[in-house]
């Protein structure tokens, strides 16, 4: 049996975790105020 695994390098990981952190401190700001409409066109709006 081959295991294969998904390696991310830290420098491919940085760029996902500022945009992680960016997204919580926009909701931590706007709180439940600002909404995204997800999926697109379907109407249904969300909260961050």
């Amino acid at each position: 049996m081959i295991e294969i695994g998904l390696c991310i390098s830290t420098a491919e990981r940085r760029p996902i975790r500022e945009a992680t952190l960016n997204v919580q401190k926009f909701h931590h700001y706007y709180e439940d105020e600002f909404l995204v409409e997800y999926p697109t066109g379907s109407g249904n709006r969300l909260t961050l």
